[in-house]
């Protein structure tokens, strides 16, 4: 039996269902980019730090979004940063082992998750005395960089570490190695239900509690629509398909009340049935691209948003939830699969960007078309167009989530009308 600590030996390659799994799929025959993707891994497990976890030094945080090198151990920029970074080469080394057996692999991703769960201090917004009604926090008040609400807003980004940790932990549960490691992943998984999840979910409540108690604000919509609430869901999903928590899931998909045993009994406002008919138009655009056009960035935050709602909707389909992408939940919206019709010629390159300003390389977002391309509902005029999409990007690693694109999907062939 291995402890923790690093083996050399390999194990038959077993993989979980979830989203950043690799390939399992006996008759593939693995192309060059998929055996290029492994060699990448293989660098980032011989490469590998120790795992170095977030453990705030005062008694609360500092914010510091705007700062370049914010405080070590004492802001929540940092926390997100290091949380982000250290949870994705956790899923990197999980990939690594469900594609090649590899113990080392399995040991070292383990050790990322262990460390972080019973060593790393989190956020939680409830915890730090939060009334989201009212957007008030007893903390700092500096300008924007420093602005409490703005703290609690961007809690959420925690929902990077949930979904890459969670992505590992199912992957390395799914490995024959998990019985000889049972005690550490049962810790791992209760500090993903009771700490992990619950930061997210606070953070997503300061959004959400908020247009609750304020439906006259002028940022109701926003606070109905923004794409910091399609990547809560995104988290909370990728968690919840990953515990095989149904209560969790529920929240997500439906928006029944749930308590993370920090938040109380809650029903979610902005569940993923009732976000998509905010966030995404009638004409497929996503609500954030107006609402960031007069800083030119309004492709990659509309795609930015359409990439947690397709997360988000692998995951509920995967857990059996009815499929959302035609689905239109008002007369007055679009569906997801609208929005993936409209931004797809830009992606493929087959038009310009309505922005010149803007610096977005739209070919950057051609790792969500691979991951829905081969999907039943793509057919007829979709094919060749999703496609092209999916074509317009080399191989690509993605830290939010995926990791490599190149492992987890086939790249279509090049695209013939049909």
């Amino acid at each position: 039996m291995c402890s923790i600590a690093s083996c050399s030996t390999t194990t038959t390659p077993q993989t979980s269902d979830n989203l950043a799994a690799p390939i399992s799929d006996p008759t593939y025959i693995p192309r060059e980019s998929y055996q290029i993707a492994l060699q990448h891994l293989q660098a980032r497990l011989r490469n590998a730090p120790a795992p170095d976890p977030f453990i705030l030094k005062s008694s609360t945080f500092d914010f510091a979004w705007c700062q370049p090198r914010p405080g070590r151990n004492t802001t929540l920029k940092d926390l997100t940063t290091r949380l982000e970074h250290e949870s994705a080469l956790a899923r990197d080394l999980a990939q690594l082992h469900g594609a090649t057996g590899s113990e080392d692999a399995f040991n070292k991703g383990l050790t990322f998750l262990y460390r972080w769960a019973t060593e790393g201090t989190l956020f939680n917004a409830y915890e730090l005395g939060m009334n989201a009604s009212s957007a008030s926090f007893p903390g700092m008040e500096k300008g924007y960089c420093n602005r409490s609400w703005n703290m609690m807003l961007d809690s959420i980004w925690q929902t990077y570490g949930l979904i890459n940790f969670s992505e590992a932990y199912s992957i390395l549960k799914a490995s024959e190695l998990s019985a000889d490691h049972k005690k550490e992943l049962d810790t791992v998984r209760t500090w993903l239900k009771t700490r992990l999840v619950p930061a997210v979910n606070a953070g997503f409540h300061a959004w959400t509690r908020f247009a609750d108690a304020n439906p006259k604000s002028r940022a109701y919509k926003r606070y109905r629509s923004d794409n910091h609430l399609s990547w809560s869901l995104a988290g909370l999903a990728t968690a919840g398909y990953a515990l095989e928590d149904k209560a969790l899931l529920d929240y997500v998909y439906y928006g029944t009340a749930y308590d993370d045993g920090t938040s109380g009994p809650y029903e979610n406002p902005s569940s993923l049935t009732k976000l998509i008919p905010f966030a995404i138009k009638a004409n497929g655009e996503i609500f954030d691209e107006a609402e960031r056009s007069a800083q030119h960035k309004g492709f990659f935050y509309g795609n930015f948003s359409l990439w947690a709602l397709v997360i988000t909707a692998i995951n509920t389909e995967q857990a059996s939830y009815p499929p959302v992408w035609e689905t239109q939940f008002s007369p007055e919206s679009g569906t997801i699969a609208m929005a993936l019709d409209r931004y797809a010629p830009f992606v493929s390159g087959e038009l310009p960007l309505t922005d010149p300003e803007e610096q977005t390389k739209p070919e950057f977002f051609s790792f969500i078309y691979r991951l829905v391309v081969h999907r039943d509902w793509v057919r007829n005029a979709r094919i060749p167009l999703y496609q092209k999409a999916a074509n317009a990007a080399e191989s690509q690693s993605i830290r939010q989530g995926l990791g490599s694109i190149d492992l987890i999907t086939v790249k279509p062939e090049n695209p013939k009308q049909n």
